[in-house]
């Protein structure tokens, strides 16, 4: 049974580890948009031409490109936070 035990809790713990790892990529990738947003956003482009170049959603786009406008001394992180709510 000790051994049942071990080898449950060993799976479990592999995919937690899993679910971390896809979680810090996505909130990396996040923070890399965010970043491209703010700096074409700096350069004068529009939302719709952001989302052509990075062939994003055009949604996703303008909702980070208001929420820059919103909060414009914000870094990446501060945005995301404010993405979640």
């Amino acid at each position: 049974m000790c051994d049942a035990l071990r080898e449950l809790f060993a799976d479990e713990l592999e995919e937690r580890e899993n679910k971390g790892i896809e979680k810090g990529l996505e909130r990396g990738k996040m923070a890399k948009l965010i970043n491209q947003v703010m700096r074409k956003r700096e350069r004068g482009q529009s939302a719709a031409r952001i989302a052509e170049d990075l062939m994003e959603p055009e949604e996703v786009v303008q909702k980070l490109y208001d929420l820059i406008g919103r909060y414009p001394d914000s870094d990446a992180e501060s945005i995301s936070a404010h993405i979640k709510g």
